[in-house]
């Protein structure tokens, strides 16, 4: 069975994925959210990665992956901006359930270099 990467384990992923990134109490995690329609409902996605971030390290987050919760906190009736609070006021573990972006067939904006 071959070695994969975080990143390509979560490409060939089915389904919603809990990701767990432990963190320093005062860093950033490094991503900027937006929203979008996805089957009819307003989600919320992640919209930038910084370079060198934890976000980035950890291998598992990426541009277009669904933000299905924070912390246990469901984002489906969650304003852009409480989803933007939830991930800054969140301890050193977050937990984050995202829907890859590799299986919600969005389409992806080339990430800014």
């Amino acid at each position: 069975m071959p070695v994969l990467s975080v990143s390509e384990a979560v490409q060939q992923a089915s389904g919603p994925l809990m990701v767990e990134i432990v963190k320093g109490p005062s860093a950033s995690l490094g991503i900027s959210l937006t929203t979008t329609i996805y089957r009819s409902k307003q989600v919320i996605i992640i919209d930038k990665i910084k370079p060198a971030s934890v976000a980035e390290r950890c291998g598992a987050l990426h541009v277009g992956d669904i933000l299905l919760s924070i912390d246990e906190t469901n984002t489906e009736h969650c304003s852009l901006m409480e989803a933007t609070q939830l991930l800054a006021s969140t301890s050193e573990n977050l937990k984050l359930e995202i829907l890859p972006a590799s299986q919600s067939r969005l389409p992806i904006r080339p990430q800014d270099t």
